[in-house]
């Protein structure tokens, strides 16, 4: 366990305790349950701490530091009636041990030996930073410097949010010159819109902090080539209605679709993107019937595997827009559609980028179609590629 001390100077002591040794005589010290422990102060000062003796009057503490030869010497012994001493001790391999005495001023027996070692810890200090924000509409290297000194190797450090328990970690920390500089790598998906404070605790506890970074949007809607996705694909299309299964249509369909970040218009976390999608769509059933339909789609996408790949939900409605059948009337055949029908259309499909912005992608939707009578219902499972922008 490390202690954090806590006084206004530059070198600091941490106490990191490596406690083994149980009492020696159970019949003083009672069960195996007594143990000695560090108690963490935010001072100046190491407290050694133990439990309650039964019959014990006062307690003999010994402290002996390992010298560079390897051997251990005596620093220190102390006579209290408290369950504790105080010690201030400079960095080094320390032991102790405990000796209770009774009311009869007799020793019992001494507990085995604890190890504890102090480290010195250091303050880490923050000068500066760089760059001052991320702006979120311009495409950048998302990497933050900071300047100062004492920033250990294993120091931990991330932004804290300002006014929300929100922090967020980087992905790659790199301690350069000697812990004068420390270079913070993030991903875009991280970052959520705010006013940060960076924050530096090196190990033992000892921290600093330094507000002023910012990470925005020029404007919550702004639309840029860094931060929406524009994607023009075609594919086969199919419809097998659920009602009547003896109908099945076969065609193709254009689409223009754009995503962008959830944070461009929600302060949360970049989780997911959204984004709207037009699809044109023709039909044909024994080349015969001819469905001409235009489709509107909200968005939902979560990408993955270094945005290579993604999952797409759609929710949409479309509209009928012409059928014919040369000549004949398909609602006195089929009973299904007439120009003007509205549908609903819902599905998931999966996306995946094949050769840089080239993308392949299918899905399966539900489709249900709103008709005079009885609603119809049916799958369409498709299948296309298209062009990322």
């Amino acid at each position: 366990m490390v202690i954090k001390p806590f006084f206004p100077v530059k070198i600091f002591f941490a106490a990191l305790v490596l406690l083994y040794g149980i009492l020696g005589t159970p019949g003083v010290f009672g069960t195996d349950e007594s143990r000695y422990f560090v108690e963490v102060q935010h001072r100046f000062i190491q407290r050694l701490v133990w439990t309650a003796t039964e019959n014990a009057l006062r307690y003999e503490v010994e402290v002996e530091q390992e010298d560079e030869r390897g051997q251990y010497r005596a620093l220190l012994r102390e006579n209290t009636e408290q369950l504790f001493v105080e010690v201030s001790l400079s960095p080094g391999q320390y032991r102790y041990r405990v000796i209770p005495y009774n009311v009869f001023n007799q020793a019992g027996g001494a507990s085995s030996w604890g190890t504890f070692v102090i480290l010195p810890a250091i303050e880490p200090e923050l000068n500066d930073f760089s760059p001052y924000s991320f702006d979120l509409d311009t495409k950048m290297a998302w990497v933050l410097r900071l300047f100062g000194s004492n920033m250990a190797p294993e120091a931990e450090v991330y932004l804290r949010r300002l006014g929300v328990a929100q922090i967020i970690v980087p992905v790659e920390l790199e301690i350069l010159a000697g812990g004068r500089e420390a270079r913070l790598h993030f991903t875009y998906d991280q970052l959520i819109p705010g006013i940060y404070e960076i924050y530096v605790r090196n190990p033992g506890g000892l921290d600093t902090r330094m507000r002023g970074f910012s990470i925005n949007h020029h404007s919550p809607l702004a639309v840029n080539t860094s931060s929406l996705d524009i994607y023009m694909g075609a594919s086969w299309i199919s419809l097998a209605l659920l009602s009547k299964q003896d109908l099945f249509f076969s065609g193709w369909a254009g689409h223009f679709g754009m995503v962008f970040p959830v944070h461009m218009i929600l302060p949360i976390q970049n989780l997911f993107n959204v984004g709207a999608e037009l699809t044109a769509s023709w039909y044909t059933q024994e080349g015969e019937m001819h469905y001409q339909l235009a489709e509107n789609s909200l968005l939902i996408q979560k990408r993955f595997l270094d945005q290579k790949m993604a999952l797409t939900f759609r929710a949409g409605v479309g509209l009928v827009l012409k059928i014919s059948n040369a000549g004949r009337d398909i609602r006195s055949e089929s009973d299904l559609l007439d120009g003007g029908v509205i549908y609903g259309n819902t599905g998931l499909s999966f996306l995946c980028h094949i050769w840089k912005n080239v993308y392949a992608e299918a899905g399966l939707n539900y489709t249900l179609i709103f008709t005079t009578g009885k609603p119809l219902n049916g799958l369409r499972p498709w299948v296309g590629a298209g062009f990322k922008f």
